[in-house]
């Protein structure tokens, strides 16, 4: 997966809060957030959730992208699991 700068990330996590008090879901925040560094928003997906999962376990990692923001994801239920 092609990296993106710390900045790109830190902005990232703070559109997606944003988009959360305005109502957005995370699909339409990932779209934009794409269409604006020329990336797929499935791309922008993967690198949102590969840093969560980061952060949660590198405490040096989390303040750097993070500051002091607590990020957490619900747990992906496959559809064999339903």
């Amino acid at each position: 997966m092609p990296k993106i700068s710390d900045e790109q990330l830190k902005e990232l996590f703070k559109e997606v809060e944003e988009g959360k008090r305005k109502g957005k879901s995370l699909s339409e925040v990932f779209s934009s957030f794409g269409k604006r560094y020329g990336r797929a928003k499935g791309s922008i997906r993967n690198i949102y959730y590969s840093s969560v999962k980061r952060a949660n376990g590198d405490e040096g990692y989390k303040t750097k992208v993070l500051g002091d923001r607590e990020i957490t994801v619900s747990k992906v239920i496959g559809f064999e699991e339903v």
